[in-house]
């Protein structure tokens, strides 16, 4: 994280959202991002031991927050630009997770 990772201040509306800041608190977590173009994958260590996802396309980020034992905290929220997030159905966030959990595994055994 420290070689390659930056800091990147996060949507207040997400973060709070998520449960990871309150009103219009601006976090600027150290994250990884990985581009895709057009896609993006990140991920954000938190300071509770648990992680951040996002995924994001030309059309909307995907956001995910999950523990220190990489389980889904409650459930994730999709946000467009210019509009308010909105919740992901839990089973549709669940399914999202495993895949950037498998994603995120296989950028490590790379390293």
């Amino acid at each position: 994280m420290a070689t390659y990772g930056h800091d990147t201040a996060l949507s207040p509306d997400v973060t709070a959202a998520l449960g990871l800041s309150k009103g219009n608190e601006l976090l600027t977590p150290r994250q990884l991002t990985v581009n895709e173009h057009p896609n993006l994958h990140t991920y954000i260590p938190l300071s509770d031991g648990g992680v951040m996802l996002s995924f994001r396309d030309s059309v909307a980020a995907l956001c995910y927050r999950l523990d220190a034992n990489l389980k889904l905290m409650g459930t994730g929220v999709s946000k467009t630009v210019g509009k308010a997030p909105i919740v992901i159905p839990m089973s549709e966030a669940e399914r999202n997770v495993r895949v950037e959990l498998a994603y995120w595994a296989a950028i490590a055994d790379r390293l």
